[in-house]
């Protein structure tokens, strides 16, 4: 919705013990570097993006 390029997303997911285990947890990890909306309009000023990040845990299912 915002015009990102999809193919800037860095995905991260690691599991512990054992993917798909029943009892391990899963980590997924996305982050992306953003502009800052209208600072990079204002002239002397040349700011990087800013990376933008989140964090998920989920346990798997007992029964898987």
């Amino acid at each position: 919705d915002f015009g990102f390029d999809p193919r800037a997303l860095e995905l991260q997911i690691s599991c512990r013990p054992e993917c798909g285990m029943p009892g391990s947890t899963v980590t997924v990890t996305a982050a992306m570097d953003v502009p800052l909306p209208v600072v990079g309009s204002v002239p002397g000023l040349n700011l990087a993006p800013v990376r933008v990040d989140s964090t998920s845990m989920q346990k798997v299912e007992r029964f898987g």
